[in-house]
């Protein structure tokens, strides 16, 4: 084997090498892409993911779920807390409510009293 041929070996392997890279990367970067926007890989599954999912499985549109907040948790109330002890003065149960629903009762309740 003559040093012409092992260099032409070499330039051949080299060049697949290159091309099996390049195809991993392609594959590497449509993966990221389909984490990264997740709408888009349902709506529009990649060629490789229909292959693999049966016609019956595959999302037909993709509609997210309505995100609903959830409503506001009673933190216990301290004694001390100057509008717990205005809003008991003013006769208003303060027992499970948050800040916001004592300070908005208190509010109309003084808002009433002075018209």
């Amino acid at each position: 084997m003559s040093s012409d041929d092992s260099l032409v070996w070499l330039m051949k392997q080299v060049t697949q090498v290159a091309r099996t890279v390049g195809q991993a990367r392609r594959e590497l970067d449509n993966v990221v892409k389909e984490f990264t926007d997740p709408i888009t890989s349902i709506v529009t599954p990649s060629p490789r993911q229909q292959t693999l999912r049966p016609a019956a499985l595959r999302p037909v549109v993709a509609n997210p779920p309505p995100k609903i907040n959830p409503p506001p948790i009673a933190k216990p109330q301290s004694e001390s807390d100057p509008l717990v002890i205005a809003a008991r003065n003013e006769g208003i149960d303060t027992k499970g409510k948050t800040r916001e629903q004592i300070a908005t009762e208190l509010a109309i309740k003084l808002n009433s009293s002075t018209k």
